[in-house]
């Protein structure tokens, strides 16, 4: 169980069951979502550039939609809420160094599921449902299309700042700190990470980048846990994303050619580049186990 999901019993504050708190984090999620809906919709209706709307409408999500959620169900258990959500735990810097070198050592075992997920054919009796999903990944392209097509510094800083650093924070606040640590007080640490991780990935609606999504929200999942800080994955999660941003950018100043994104992808036979990356990635995580458990964990193995 995660050092945090006990209750304060010093916090003078009333304990509220983990049900109803679950209930209330899932309702005002929803009516969350409704309102960003409709002002998304006043939005569309003025004249602003659409990749400035966008952003506006994704900032305003991740404040109201993702964190809002976590804070109030928080507040309901502790009067602690920087505690309970792992906020006032700042993160160590060779542990976000350590979160570097995993990127680097897994990029090309990341890029071949992102392949090989992007590539998944369905039957032919299924053939309509992947023509559905694929309009949905399509749609969801072009929305992320929209907000990577810039040129600028202006652009680029934006996008790391509204993409990287506050979608990253928001979302590991929702899914890690809120849905995972509710999860960890009624299942095993490993078990909720996967649900966390699971739902983490299912809310984007890409099926056809599940898998990648899935591995990156376990990845984050860990992290949270073994640290005890939402800052240390709160981090590698806006690295990630602000890859993501960087590489587009350089792209489009014609800096790195358009396909740096299948670096080391192998298209057919044996992927040794993927094999050799996943067997690095997976020895280099053991030894991140083990030092952030004895650092950040006082020796308390959590997982």
């Amino acid at each position: 169980m995660h050092p945090e999901s006990t209750p304060n019993s010093c916090s003078g504050f009333p304990y509220m069951p983990l049900l109803p708190r679950i209930c209330i984090f899932v309702g005002v999620f929803f009516v969350a979502l409704i309102f960003v809906s409709i002002l998304s919709g006043i939005l569309n209706t003025l004249n602003i550039d659409p990749r400035t709307r966008i952003l506006l409408v994704s900032s305003i999500q991740c404040v109201i939609v993702f964190m809002l959620a976590p804070v109030i169900e928080a507040r309901l258990e502790s009067r602690n809420i920087l505690s309970r959500l792992s906020l006032d735990k700042s993160p160590r810097w060779i542990n976000l160094g350590a979160i570097i070198i995993c990127y680097i050592i897994g990029i090309i075992f990341l890029n071949q599921i992102i392949y090989w997920n992007d590539t998944i054919t369905f039957p032919e009796n299924l053939k309509g449902l992947e023509t559905t999903m694929r309009e949905w990944e399509n749609n969801s392209r072009e929305f992320a299309n929209t907000i990577l097509s810039t040129t600028s510094v202006g652009g680029l800083i934006s996008g790391i700042l509204i993409v990287g650093c506050l979608t990253g924070l928001a979302e590991e606040l929702f899914f890690r700190a809120g849905v995972q640590r509710m999860l960890n007080e009624v299942m095993p640490a490993h078990v909720s990470v996967w649900i966390a991780a699971l739902i983490f990935s299912a809310m984007h609606f890409q099926f056809f980048g599940f898998f990648p999504r899935l591995l990156l929200g376990a990845f984050f999942g860990y992290l949270y846990i073994w640290s005890g800080s939402i800052w240390t994955s709160a981090f590698a999660h806006a690295f990630n994303n602000s890859m993501v941003v960087i590489t587009a950018w350089l792209t489009a100043n014609g800096k790195i050619a358009a396909d740096f994104e299948q670096f080391g992808v192998t298209e057919s036979g044996i992927p040794w580049g993927a094999i050799i990356s996943g067997i690095l990635l997976f020895c280099f995580l053991s030894i991140c186990h083990k030092w952030f458990i004895r650092h950040d964990n006082n020796g308390k193995s959590i997982v």
